[in-house]
């Protein structure tokens, strides 16, 4: 029994070492002022056009691209991309509209562990 438990103590140890999850940003550091980001569907900022926080550590990020569809960053052992079936994105032009636009795909890769998650892109105005 002893052998069983440690066993599959073990090999759930080992799986959990290769995820890696966005953390969603808390308190001011989820403060944007006027701009986009990428929120999960409880409207939890996720990306920023500068960071992101993977297993809760803040990595820094440059936008690489944007289209009428997707976005793209890159940083430091990371790379984010943040894509639409249908529709247009709410930044476009060097402008955006305010409000939360039409769900997406969000997908990362962090030192070799990926994964994605739907999200959506919101745009704020100035306060």
């Amino acid at each position: 029994m002893r052998k069983t438990i440690a066993f599959g103590l073990l090999c759930s140890f080992q799986f959990s070492v290769n995820a890696a999850d966005i953390t969603p940003f808390s308190g001011e550091e989820s403060y944007i002022g006027a701009g986009c980001a990428i929120v999960n569907a409880k409207g939890e900022i996720l990306v920023t056009d500068n960071m992101i926080k993977i297993d809760g550590i803040k990595l820094d990020l440059k936008r690489i691209n944007v289209s009428k569809r997707s976005k793209s960053w890159g940083g430091t052992d990371v790379k984010v991309n943040f894509s639409l079936d249908k529709g247009k994105l709410l930044e476009n032009d060097g402008g955006f509209s305010v409000g939360i636009g039409k769900g997406g795909k969000l997908t990362f890769n962090y030192k070799g562990v990926q994964g994605n998650l739907k999200a959506f892109e919101q745009c704020y105005g100035a306060d």
